[in-house]
């Protein structure tokens, strides 16, 4: 989330003469690829997250059964 304001500030920045086309066009383009996997991230958090009641059973499980 705190790339988004950059998307905002790069124009600002860039119509001021802070940054050549180069640098603005690569930080644009970084941006919003940080932004879509960010997005793709935060729509598949769900499937990568551990749970961590289910790895305390199993923990408990393995410590009973040795």
């Amino acid at each position: 989330m705190n790339d988004i304001p950059l998307l905002f500030c790069l124009p600002f920045a860039y119509s001021y003469g802070l940054l050549d086309q180069v640098n603005a066009l690569i930080g644009m383009v970084l941006t919003l690829c940080d932004l879509i996997c960010m997005i793709f991230y935060l729509n598949y958090d769900e499937e990568l997250s551990i749970d961590a009641k289910k790895v305390h059973e199993l923990t408990i499980a393995r410590l009973d059964s040795n």
